[in-house]
């Protein structure tokens, strides 16, 4: 099917084949979703939430919606010493790497969780109520194609847990993926979300996160693409009084990667912070929409941002932080910066504040500009050859975030990803922009 027909009458066609064998409202959930993403139709050029994302240009392209059966390529785990490996393909959960000693912790498929019954679990229906609230852009199409996801709960009293995902896909498939991660109260959990290249597919992930009181998650979300690929990571958290969500992005390649995290921080002192290096390279699209609300006192987030383009590519930012009436005291920060590496790659930064509660301490800032000529000189005069420069000049700029990451094994593996990709950016042949 090409990708506009996703939008059309076809998707309720293909959804019901889909859903059989499903649980009741299972069934139902996947077809009220793909009923509302056929409402909302194809992004057209006047659709504010798609300006300058290119979109367009992938209408016609066509992806199978059923992928054929074949024996899997060798996973691609990273070297982070996690406790768990899981393996997504195709949006299916068909590898599993380690063992679980604590009762406390439930790790499962959708598909092992769901109760034949006619009433739906309590985590799915907290799982509903919160991906299913306003829902955003093309997760509803993730919700619709999905015929299981990934299930990770962890009980009061559960040891601190480190898991690492692998969302792959099969070569021109559009794989929706599903996760919902439950954390009860004083629960910790670190999670590296990893996407590795897959050849023209169109990876469309929904997440959920529920953090109770006093819950703490890092998030690593990794994507590297190739031309042709499409990333789309949908996610929405709930944060209870004194949970903590750290997110870090670092998304890097030619593909059309477009991550859009919500966050709502409804119990006093939730905090949030986010943060991103969006690499984009050739004709790579780099895209992050973020949204955080503030419905309590005392609330926290930061969102703070750092991305180069070269070539044709293009990084986008919107951020918006919104306080409601009663969140007192509400301390919220955003701040994006981008280094343009060529004539022809674009930023574009687009930060919002919505403020309705009179005692609180926000700010934002943007800033796009081209290499210090002047420190450039200065580097030069002291031996260094020109790229090698300008190389360590954008990985001084990118250091920033990455000195932030809480896992120092993380740290290594983005550190010299990042190494990689600047050097390729300025190794192009087209000469470099400075001020």
């Amino acid at each position: 099917m090409k990708l506009f027909e996703f939008f059309t009458p076809k998707l309720k066609e293909l959804v019901e084949a889909r859903s059989e064998g499903l649980p009741p409202y299972v069934r139902r959930t996947r077809l009220e979703a793909a009923e509302e993403m056929i409402r909302r139709g194809f992004p057209g050029p006047k659709d504010e939430a798609w300006r300058r994302s290119g979109i367009w240009h992938f209408k016609e392209k066509e992806f199978l919606s059923v992928p054929p059966p074949e024996s899997l390529p060798p996973a691609d785990f990273s070297g982070w010493n996690a406790d768990i490996r899981i393996r997504m393909y195709n949006g299916l959960p068909v590898e599993f790497h380690g063992r679980i000693t604590d009762e406390r912790i439930h790790i499962t498929s959708f598909r092992r969780a769901w109760d034949s019954g006619k009433r739906p679990p309590q985590w799915w229906r907290e799982r509903r109520e919160l991906v299913q609230n306003d829902w955003p852009e093309w997760a509803p199409l993730a919700e619709a194609l999905s015929i299981d996801g990934l299930l990770i709960s962890l009980k009061e009293g559960a040891h601190p847990l480190r898991v690492e995902t692998l969302p792959d896909a099969s070569e021109h498939t559009l794989a929706p993926g599903n996760m919902f991660i439950r954390l009860e109260p004083n629960t910790s959990l670190d999670l590296y979300l990893r996407y590795p290249r897959a050849k023209d597919a169109l990876r469309l992930n929904l997440g959920g996160i529920k953090l109770e009181e006093g819950a703490r998650l890092n998030l690593f979300i990794e994507s590297r693409s190739g031309h042709g690929d499409m990333i789309f990571d949908y996610l929405t958290a709930d944060l209870a009084a004194g949970a903590r969500l750290h997110i870090w992005y670092l998304s890097r390649g030619e593909g059309y990667v477009r991550m859009v995290p919500r966050t709502f921080l409804r119990g006093e002192g939730a905090e949030a912070r986010l943060r991103g290096l969006p690499l984009a390279s050739r004709k790579g699209y780099m895209t992050h929409r973020i949204e955080v609300r503030h419905d309590a006192p005392e609330t926290f987030s930061r969102q703070y941002f750092k991305g180069t383009a070269s070539g044709d590519g293009r990084s986008l930012f919107h951020g918006r932080i919104r306080v409601n009436r009663g969140a007192r005291n509400t301390q919220a920060y955003q701040q994006t910066d981008h280094i343009l590496l060529s004539s022809k790659a674009k930023a574009h930064a687009q930060p919002f504040l919505e403020i309705y509660e009179d005692a609180v301490s926000c700010s934002h800032g943007a800033t796009t500009g081209r290499l210090d000529s002047e420190a450039l000189f200065y580097l030069r005069q002291r031996g260094l050859p020109l790229a090698e420069a300008r190389r360590l000049m954008l990985e001084s700029f990118a250091g920033e975030i990455l000195e932030t990451l809480a896992d120092e094994g993380i740290r290594i593996l983005w550190s010299e990803a990042v190494s990689r990709s600047l050097s390729e950016a300025v190794g192009e042949k087209e000469e470099l922009f400075v001020n």
